[in-house]
């Protein structure tokens, strides 16, 4: 059985960080949305109506809640890729060294 394992810590790093800077464009547009479509539904908003404006805004907010926490996985998979590396290299080390110390005893 093949297995194949390269690990760069850099690369890793690189789309780390470009992922976290689409969640901060995320977050910033994810809001901008929000201001924008919740003022519709208040009278002069442009999309009132005495009984559907309340249930709009409810599940508006229920979408938006879904959306943020959305965005918010990001920083979840930034972590893991992370984990992995750390994980990855420490058990790289870790077996170097038992091979170092069973060889010379």
């Amino acid at each position: 059985m093949a297995i194949g394992i390269q690990i760069s810590s850099e690369q890793v790093a690189s789309a780390a960080s470009s992922m976290n800077g689409t969640l901060e464009t995320m977050q910033s547009q994810i809001a901008a949305l929000n201001t924008s479509v919740s003022g519709l539904f208040m009278p002069g908003g442009g999309l009132y109506l005495l009984m559907t404006s309340p249930a709009m805004t409810t599940l508006w907010e229920s979408f938006q809640t879904a959306l943020q926490n959305g965005a918010n996985q990001v920083t979840t998979f930034t972590t893991q890729f992370d984990n992995i590396v750390q994980n990855m290299l420490q058990f790289d080390s870790d077996t170097a060294s038992k091979i170092t110390s069973s060889a010379s005893s």
